[in-house]
């Protein structure tokens, strides 16, 4: 297990198509879709939490040891192959540890994932 405050993921989403809005521990992490994003997020106590603006700090800072939510509401605005990709990665892994993919027109996808 890593340490707390070294918890460090990376998350994908390609949305081309979508509009996706992604929550994890209840904080909106600004995955907008319609294209491809990626972002860092860390513990909620990382030791580059000092170093970050206040927004960062808002929307990045948002993991923690044991139990995390993850709520992903989307809806297609593009055509009927688009599809949208959603993965979280912990830092140095090659695959992820969480996946989520559909070609659904609109829903939420709810996970709990263990850190």
């Amino acid at each position: 297990m890593v340490e707390y405050k070294e918890i460090n993921a990376s998350l994908s989403c390609m949305g081309y198509g979508y509009t996706v809005a992604a929550v994890i521990n209840g904080v909106d992490v600004g995955v907008k879709g319609g294209q491809s994003e990626a972002m860092r997020l860390f513990s909620v106590i990382h030791p580059m939490l000092q170093e970050a603006t206040p927004d960062m700090r808002s929307r990045l800072f948002v993991l923690k040891p044991g139990k995390n939510s993850l709520q992903l509401d989307f809806k297609k605005t593009g055509g009927p192959t688009d599809r949208l990709t959603f993965e979280l990665y912990m830092l140095g892994q090659d695959e992820p540890f969480l996946s989520f993919v559909t070609a659904d027109a609109s829903g939420t996808y709810e996970k709990t994932f263990i850190l």
